[in-house]
């Protein structure tokens, strides 16, 4: 009966293991790297975007299946669907939201009432991390508040915040993404923190 139980422990532990993530090793990020630096196919890549060419969904899909082989990992590349809602649903620190403002407001860092005040508007959502139309929320008030300030947020500058305003801003089947964005987003599926 005892051994039973230690089986089954054991098993489960396992199990929840192998479901952690873990960060690519350098080997396994260079070759990411690489496989979306040499992708070239004329069906998967569109228009430059800022002096690099973008790589289209069918792309990204094959950029998947080749990371996928030449790495020998057995998990299905995402769904349509699945890439939306993850690039819907990156979590954003504190430590970012303070980093996006004060680019957006043209500093290096926040002074000290800012970044307290970024801090309180922050803590409104009570919870260690915001998604990303918390983090929209949080940025139209201080847009709101900031009424002389009339650029728009930098959101294109951060792969973190780039793929998921792709998302909601184009039709799902033309979305694009710079090779950047396309390495955030398969190590991010392959290799979960």
């Amino acid at each position: 009966m005892y051994s039973k139980n230690a089986i089954l422990l054991f098993c489960v532990a396992l199990y929840f293991l192998q479901c952690r993530g873990t960060p690519p090793t350098q080997e396994q990020y260079e070759t990411t790297k690489n496989i979306i630096e040499a992708y070239e196919n004329p069906y998967g890549t569109d228009v430059e975007e800022n002096g690099d060419r973008t790589i289209n969904l069918k792309g990204l899909k094959d950029i998947f299946v080749k990371v996928a082989q030449r790495m020998n990992i057995r998990k299905e590349p995402p769904s349509l669907e699945q890439l939306q809602t993850t690039g819907l649903n990156y979590k954003y620190t504190l430590v970012e939201v303070q980093r996006y403002v004060a680019k957006y407001l043209g500093y290096a860092e926040l002074s000290q009432g800012l970044s307290a005040w970024v801090r309180l508007l922050y803590c409104m959502y009570e919870k260690p991390v915001i998604n990303y139309p918390e983090l929209k929320d949080l940025l139209s008030q201080i847009q709101v508040s900031n009424p002389n300030r009339t650029a728009e947020f930098p959101y294109l500058e951060e792969s973190k915040t780039a793929i998921p305003y792709k998302w909601e801003n184009s039709i799902s089947e033309h979305v694009k993404f710079t090779r950047n964005e396309v390495e955030f987003i398969v190590i991010g599926y392959y290799f979960p923190k």
